[in-house]
Parts: C-alpha cells; structure tokens; sequence
C-alpha cells in the first residue's frame, strides 16, 4: 500500500502546502452536503470510466489526547466503519485500491490491535491492489512494541517520520533524541522492505536558522532518508492577513522574496547533499520513485501530497477528512462530537465542500502542471479542455509579467517555463492562476489605491 503521503506536510489544512487541492479548502461552503457528495459517489458507481479508476483512500485519526487513546480507540474504530459502510452502500463492495495514506494522529491513538481491525475493515470493503502506494504516517514518539514489523505486516510500503510535534523539534530542527527515534526506525523500515523513508522538516525562527542548519543536514546525513517534506516552505500560497494581501498586491515577486529570506535556503542546502527538487517543499534522493517521476514528466498531486500515480478520486475517513470525488470537494465534521452525532443519525459526516466549476478544473490543471511538471504547454491544455490558453488567460499572462522581468520564468509561443528554484516562488507562480485569490488581491489593490 503506499503512494506519496502527504502526512507531514499536513494533508488536511489548507494552509500548511501549496495546493494540494484546487480550490483551496479555505473557499468551502456549508451549502454543499452530504446529499451532494452522496451525487457523487453515484455517478462514480454508473460512470464507467471511473468505475475502472482505482480510488485512493485516506484515514484521518481523531487526535492525540491521551484520553482518547486510552478511552475512546474502540468508539473511534466503530464510527470509521459506519462511515465505511454508508459508502459501499452506494459503491458496491470490492471498489479497487491502488493508494492509501494512514495519517499520524491514526497512528498515534490506535494500538497494533486497533490498526490490524481497521486494515480488516478496509480490506473487507475494498480490494487493495498488489503493488499499490500505501503509505504510514508516524509521529516521533516512542513507538509501541513492534510497530514497525505490525505495519510492515498489514501491507504498508512508505513510511514517513512527522518531527513536527515536538517543542524540541521546533527550535532545533532535529534534535538528538529525535534523531535517534527516526535513525531506529528508518533502520527497521529498510529491513522490513519498505520501499521509502521520509521525514519532515519544519522551519525554525529567523534567529534560531544559521544554527538550525547545521543541525539539519547532521541530521539528514545520519538517517540519509529518501524523501524529505520542508514542512513550511510551501505555505504561502493561501494569504489570508490583509498586510500580507496588500503586500502581494503591490508587488508579488518581493512579497515573496521577503518572506523567503526569513530562513535559509534549506533547500540548496539539501541539493548539495544530494537530493533533487520534487516540488515545492519536498526533495528526494535521485533513485527515488518520485524524483524520477518528475524528470519524466509523470508526477502528479493529490490531498496526499506528490504521487507516481495519475489522479484519482479520493475517499478520505475521519474527522476532518477531505475527499475528492468527481468534480467534488467535501470535507468531514471538524469535532469528534460533530462527526459521531452525523454518523448516529445515519448520515454521512459531510460539513462543507465545493461543487466545482469547468474554469476551476481548468486552473486545476494548469496549477498542477506548474507544481509538477515546472512548465506549461498551451497545446495540451487547449486539447484537454477546448481553450485557447492565450485568451482565456490573458489577464494572468499579463500578471506574470513580474516574474519575466525577474527571470523567474520564461514564456513562449508554446508555453511557460519556471526557471527559478525558489520554490516558494513557483508557489507564487501558482497562484496566479487562483481566480479566489485573484479576486481577493484585487479588492485589496482597489484599498491600497484609496
């Protein structure tokens, strides 16, 4: 099982990357219910076509407080498999799997016992393709007797380590004691044949950085992971304070290179070590899945972060879960209260979500090219979706003029080519495209002129 996970660079928050879903989760609305991601769902079940696509299935734990680990696993397991149950209701049993992401507040509430009952459940309602992406988030703490070979056991493929929720962590970037907790299970991991190691990194303060680096690539060097997540380097692509929009407005390439210069370039830093750019906020060792999916031009990006495989719909469990289905967006009660009274009444636990339009698939398309491919080929989207690229984006061509002049990018007659390796710039880059954001950016042009 296995697949990229987006876990450490936290798979559902919508401000913690660079457009793992587009629209952002931010511009979800109550209207959409449960009523219309049940629409969903049927259309997948009657639609041919994506009855052939595998879906990729995501399971979101309730938290990390000691009492419901203690106390509320076994509620927590029933609810997940009412929630189970109301979609193969509608799907049909045995719908293929081919990418699975187990996130770390899972991991961290649910003992051995409760991880091999969930896998059951799971593998009792769908069929988990041989060599699929399975991927199992692990928050450094210390592990329960035999997690490592447990997970091994139920199928799990790429294990990454999230450091990101220790104070420690936080201020020296990988400190000893956490060092040793991931080189312990990065060594168990590779004996075990699982196909990847990741672990996050997460920026420090401006005054804690020169140091920070150094004990980051001491760090790395020690554990020499295969992919590794810059937990905070892709966060800028949802601005959401009204100084932080009025400076993008006045000028987008230093608004960006300022917030940059708050840390040093991790980034270069881990390319002199040895590791290659997969997109913004993530690198990997060059023999990597995803690094080679990248020089290929088939790197993809889903709700779990960067992929080797092409999209499909997403069937995200748990609280706060956020499912992609369809042309559909829907996320899950944000409370454990809220998510079990909506089961209880037989409902599916839908909170918000967003019915998308044609142009939003568009800018989807484009947005993803820039994320992982780096460039855009105005054929391909004229073909894909029946446009003339040059005139149906006209205004955000004119918008990406900055960058030009910065040689941050290249356009052509046959399209765009992002020449910097800032990667908070192709972030930028990205946004462009955001017609939610753009509209923001200009009332906020229209209040800086008043």
């Amino acid at each position: 099982m296995g697949g990229t996970s987006n876990g450490l660079t936290g798979a559902f928050s919508p401000d913690a990357r660079c457009y793992s879903s587009y629209p952002t989760a931010d511009r979800f609305t109550a209207s959409f219910t449960s009523e219309h991601y049940f629409q969903a769902l049927e259309q997948r079940r009657v639609h041919q076509t994506f009855r052939r696509s595998p879906l990729a299935i995501a399971v979101h734990g309730p938290g990390t407080s000691f009492d419901f680990c203690v106390h509320r696993a076994d509620q927590y397991l029933h609810y997940l498999e009412r929630e189970i149950d109301l979609q193969v209701a509608v799907l049909g049993i045995g719908q293929a799997v081919n990418q699975f992401h187990l996130d770390g507040t899972s991991t961290a509430c649910l003992g051995n016992e409760h991880l091999r009952q969930l896998m059951a459940m799971l593998q009792q309602a769908f069929s988990f393709a041989p060599g699929g992406n399975y991927t199992v988030e692990l928050d450094m703490t210390p592990l329960a007797a035999g997690r490592i070979a447990v997970l091994a056991e139920l199928g799990f493929t790429h294990l990454w380590c999230n450091t990101g929720g220790h104070e420690a962590t936080r201020e020296t970037r990988c400190p000893t004691r956490v060092t040793e907790l991931v080189s312990n299970v990065a060594r168990q991991a590779r004996a075990l044949r699982f196909e990847s190691v990741a672990i996050d990194l997460h920026d420090p303060s401006p005054d804690q950085a020169a140091d920070s680096l150094g004990r980051s690539l001491a760090c790395i060097n020690a554990i020499r992971p295969d992919r590794i997540a810059l937990a905070n380097a892709s966060g800028a692509h949802v601005v959401t304070s009204a100084a932080a929009i009025r400076s993008w407005a006045v000028d987008p390439v230093s608004h960006h290179a300022a917030q940059h210069r708050q840390t040093p370039c991790f980034s270069t830093a881990l390319q002199d070590a040895g590791y290659a750019v997969v997109g913004p906020g993530m690198l990997a060792l060059p023999d990597d899945a995803l690094a080679i999916a990248r020089r290929q031009g088939r790197l993809h990006r889903n709700l779990q972060g960067y992929s080797t495989r092409p999209d499909s719909d997403v069937m995200a469990l748990g609280v706060s879960a956020i499912s992609r289905v369809g042309a559909t967006y829907s996320q899950s009660a944000r409370t454990l209260l809220a998510y079990g009274r909506l089961l209880d009444q037989g409902r599916l636990p839908v909170a918000r979500g967003l019915a998308l339009s044609r142009d939003d698939l568009v800018r989807r398309a484009v947005i993803m090219a820039i994320l992982c491919q780096g460039c855009v080929h105005f054929e391909s989207i004229d073909l894909a979706w029946f446009i003339e690229f040059r005139i149906y984006f006209a205004e955000e061509l004119i918008a990406l003029r900055p960058f030009v002049s910065q040689a941050r990018l290249a356009i052509s007659q046959a399209g765009i080519e992002i020449t910097s390796q800032d990667q908070i710039v192709v972030c930028a880059i990205a946004a462009v495209f955001d017609r939610y954001q753009q509209a923001d950016l200009k009332s906020a042009r229209l209040g800086v002129g008043s």
